[in-house]
């Protein structure tokens, strides 16, 4: 009997993807972070009809201001999305208390039902760019991925899907070179800046790729990009400060290169000076092509990560970027950085000591990583990236000697 190597290989691929998207369904009832409760109680409050929820979970139920920590958006739809499940399940929203003692009990599975299912979208399109199922199944199987939505039950996801469609677009914008795809991928990084800030660090690269380094047009797309993310704030103007310039997005420029200790926005972040000059090296690089824009962003999230202090779920930010990667550059020495990185990551939110640890432990076993043991984590973490970014520059030179 002869065996068809490539058949087998592809029915073990599909076999693993069905066992994943199972198991993203059936951890989905495990506990969660208390992040997850925080942010959909505030979102229960918009389905209760209180739609300026900021002013009501901060001056009229006087909660601490850690209970509303994003963009409007977000809580709109899942506030819409809370208000359809009440309905259909005879839940009384009016019954679910601030301790969440009485919250409804379809909130682990069906709370974060839409994050799960924008992951899955994004695996489909994945394979919709480069027809390779091991890509599908990198992304699907990447712990950055599982505890940022399922043990987190964080809304990252939203950004990094559109992060993803906006890649996807710009793919299919440099293939055919056709206006409607450009803008579509600047609309689309735009919304998935409209729930965490992030994607603005890739418009620039973005529109430099988009308008072959014309400046103008690049301005115009920049602009259209920044317009895009500030839509949803239209009836929120009065919390935008406090949500997005005194919040976490302020953490750029903790990392100060001034020997006193001035506010932030007032003096330089090691992150700030590393972006821009890595923008100008983008700008002046003579061959400018889709697979050097993906090294090139790579570069830039890895970066942020490099430089910034950052919590556990955000480092899902890097999986649609370094799935491009492995799709656009041959070198299997990134499948194996993938890899280790990942399984370092796994380590990583065990430094959240009586914190995050507390839930991951409801999934894996975990031991507490402090002291001297944090810090080795975080530099091998580090390295990786570090080696990662130096084969980057490496690949994109050799190509442009050739």
């Amino acid at each position: 009997m002869v065996y068809n190597i490539d058949k087998i290989k592809n029915r073990i691929l599909d076999v693993l993807i069905v066992l994943i998207v199972v198991g993203y369904i059936f951890y989905g009832i495990y506990p969660k972070h208390g992040d997850f409760w925080v942010m959909n109680y505030v979102a229960k409050s918009f389905a209760m009809g209180n739609y300026d929820f900021y002013s009501y979970i901060l001056e009229i139920q006087k909660l601490p201001q850690n209970f509303v920590a994003y963009p409007p958006d977000w809580y709109v739809i899942q506030g819409i999305y809370i208000k359809i499940l009440s309905l259909l399940s005879s839940y009384d929203l009016h019954k679910w208390s601030v301790d969440f003692s009485t919250a409804p009990s379809f909130m682990p599975l069906f709370g974060i039902l839409p994050n799960i299912i924008l992951f899955f979208i994004g695996g489909f399109l994945i394979f919709r760019i480069y027809k390779r199922k091991d890509l599908v199944l990198g992304y699907l199987a990447s712990p950055l991925a599982f505890i940022s939505i399922i043990v987190m039950g964080q809304m990252d996801i939203y950004p990094v899907f559109f992060t993803l469609t906006s890649l996807y677009f710009a793919k299919k914008a440099f293939d055919a070179d056709k206006p409607f795809w450009k803008i579509a991928s600047i609309i689309s990084l735009g919304i998935g800046a409209q729930f965490k800030i992030y994607p603005l660090l890739l418009l620039p690269p973005l529109a430099m790729l988009l308008s072959n380094k014309k400046m103008k047009l690049s301005l115009e797309f920049v602009a259209l990009g920044i317009l895009i993310s500030l839509v949803p704030w239209a009836g929120y103007i009065k919390w935008f400060k406090f949500i997005v310039l005194e919040g976490e997005s302020s953490w750029l420029f903790n990392l100060q290169l001034s020997p006193v200790n001035l506010p932030q926005f007032h003096t330089m972040s090691i992150w700030f000076i590393g972006y821009c000059i890595l923008l100008w090296i983008i700008y002046k690089y003579s061959k400018f092509n889709f697979r050097n824009f993906i090294g090139f962003m790579f570069i830039e999230i890895s970066w942020f990560f490099i430089s910034v202090y950052t919590h556990p779920q955000w480092w899902i930010w890097l999986l649609p970027i370094s799935i491009f990667v492995l799709g656009e550059f041959k070198n299997k020495i990134f499948v194996y950085l993938y890899i280790i990185l990942n399984l370092l990551y796994i380590l990583y939110p065990m430094m959240w000591v009586n914190n995050v640890d507390i839930i991951l432990r409801e999934y894996i076993p975990t031991i507490p990583i402090v002291g001297n043991f944090a810090i080795i984590l975080v530099s091998m973490i580090v390295s990786i990236l570090l080696i990662w970014d130096f084969e980057l520059i490496t690949e994109i030179l050799s190509k442009e000697r050739e």
